[in-house]
């Protein structure tokens, strides 16, 4: 009786064991989210939009602001080469126009996947906006920002700008 119960506590270990040590292999394979301006960018329109770090007010709410881009700036970000794996899966994007900027009139951001545009997004004076883009397969993303009224002097601020990266994918930097 006694030799079955170490047995079968010696088993029950065992197991345990092999299934932490399968579960902490996928809890180390996630991967960080990589910045959109660590890939390589071009401007594509002007040459108003940078990176920085800057805490601003939008909606009332203090964000922490990574980049720009002022009415009439748009930029391209390649993905991935042309027959290579995909790394990204998604794009996030967290932006608005900051409170109290006196210029800022609405713009409008619009996103291009491979130059074909898959979408775009008003804003207004003091409105935060998350935006989840799916990037699985293309090759490139361009974030292009206009003023419906045709001139203006919007400054889009974005809070959030980084690319989830797929899991296992090769040359993601985390």
């Amino acid at each position: 009786m006694k030799t079955s119960t170490f047995f079968s506590r010696l088993l029950s270990t065992g197991m345990l064991s092999l299934m932490l040590g399968i579960l902490g292999g996928q809890v180390a394979e996630a991967q960080r989210p990589v910045h959109l301006l660590s890939t390589t960018c071009v401007t594509t329109r002007g040459s108003s939009w940078r990176s920085e770090s800057q805490d601003v007010a939008i909606g009332r709410e203090v964000y922490t602001s990574v980049m720009y881009i002022w009415d009439g700036g748009g930029f391209s970000c390649r993905l991935k080469t042309a027959n290579s794996v995909p790394q990204y899966q998604t794009l996030n994007l967290g932006f608005g126009l900051q409170d109290g900027s006196r210029n800022s009139d609405d713009a409008v951001l619009s996103v291009y996947l491979d130059g074909n545009q898959v979408g775009s997004r008003s804003i207004s004076r003091g409105q935060a906006k998350i935006w989840v883009i799916d990037v699985t397969n293309a090759r490139s993303v361009a974030l292009e920002v206009t003023c419906p009224s045709g001139s203006c002097s919007s400054l889009v601020r974005f809070f959030e700008a980084s690319l989830d990266s797929i899991p296992g994918s090769p040359g993601v930097r985390n």
